[in-house]
């Protein structure tokens, strides 16, 4: 069994995981369980639970945390600590400035593995986590996870660490700055090479979000090889794409274009494959002009996926040139 979870609000889920989860749905394979924010009642009861002070106005922790039980507990905790330390019981903030109050605690070190972990969005190994951070002490990850900014997934060989809440790392990587972003994306992606991780794909992303173009392509044509020999090939024609718009100038691209042809080929995408394999036969003209039998099959394959897609037009254009090639 599996079970999934995305926010209603999330638009940067992936349109083809949408609709594998629809057809699951429809075959009776998947079944949908909405959510709702947590009722209010439930809150005042989780508040007064953390809070267990008569002073502390839980009325309002509930109506800014506005139904999410982990804001809840976080503004509780905070209400309590403030409340201890400064005799100031009522809590008077919002979630980001809680947010902000317990990052702007943290020491610098601290600071960097749990903005890290948060670029990561997924769970990630802790030996990578360290090598980004360039600290040796693992201590500062059971430091962080008491503290309930980081948690452990996994065990084992298998251990690994992910931001504690999705809201705060929302709240985190929105309080970075484009440079740190940067910053910290090549120290992820340096690092995951450093420690010979096998996730291309995430990889790909991290050289991507620092601007890395030779790291991009290298990655992302990895990434493409995995996920071709894993039957994904659409995910394969998207990272084949992204080796190309990060190919250098002056660098063949011949070969990027045809592979990415035959991955939408592949996965039924004629009218996307055809244009491709145009694009393959016109580097190779450029790039190797004597490999004429080269140019010729990838003239051939892009008649084939224009006649598929239903593009008569384009498709005879191409066919009559690739048999006039071999003196049909």
């Amino acid at each position: 069994h599996m079970v999934l979870s995305r926010r209603p609000d999330d638009a940067a889920t992936d349109p083809a995981l949408l609709a594998a989860i629809a057809r699951a749905q429809r075959q009776g394979l998947a079944f949908r369980v909405d959510l709702a924010p947590l009722a209010e009642d439930a809150a005042l009861a989780l508040a007064r639970g953390i809070t267990m002070r008569s002073g502390v106005d839980v009325a309002s922790i509930v109506a800014e945390a506005a139904g999410v039980p982990y804001l809840v507990a976080e503004l509780a905790h905070f209400a309590t600590g403030r409340g201890d330390q400064h005799g100031e019981p009522q809590v008077g903030t919002t979630a980001g400035s809680l947010m902000n109050e317990r990052l702007r605690g943290l020491a610098p070190e601290d600071r960097v593995l749990v903005e890290l972990a948060a670029l990561c969005g997924a769970a990630q190994s802790p030996t990578i986590l360290l090598e980004a951070a360039h600290s040796r002490d693992r201590s500062r990850l059971r430091d962080l996870c008491v503290l309930r900014l980081l948690r452990w997934a996994g065990a084992g060989d298998g251990e690994a660490l992910q931001i504690y809440h999705d809201r705060l790392r929302e709240f985190v990587v929105g309080a970075l700055s484009p440079e740190a972003a940067i910053r910290h994306h090549q120290a992820l992606v340096v690092a995951m090479e450093a420690t010979s991780t096998s996730d291309a794909e995430q990889m790909t992303a991290h050289a991507l979000a620092a601007g890395d173009r030779p790291r991009t392509r290298r990655h992302a044509i990895t990434a493409a090889r995995r996920a071709e020999a894993a039957l994904a090939f659409d995910l394969a024609a998207r990272l084949y794409r992204t080796a190309i718009e990060h190919n250098e100038v002056d660098a063949p691209r011949a070969e990027l274009h045809a592979l990415c042809a035959e991955a939408l080929a592949n996965a039924g995408q004629s009218t996307g494959a055809a244009p491709e394999f145009e694009r393959a036969a016109a580097a190779i003209a450029a790039e190797s002009p004597a490999e004429l039998d080269r140019r010729g099959f990838l003239r051939r394959r892009a008649g084939e996926q224009y006649l598929k897609a239903g593009h008569f037009e384009d498709g005879l254009r191409l066919m009559e040139a690739f048999l006039a090639d071999a003196d049909v």
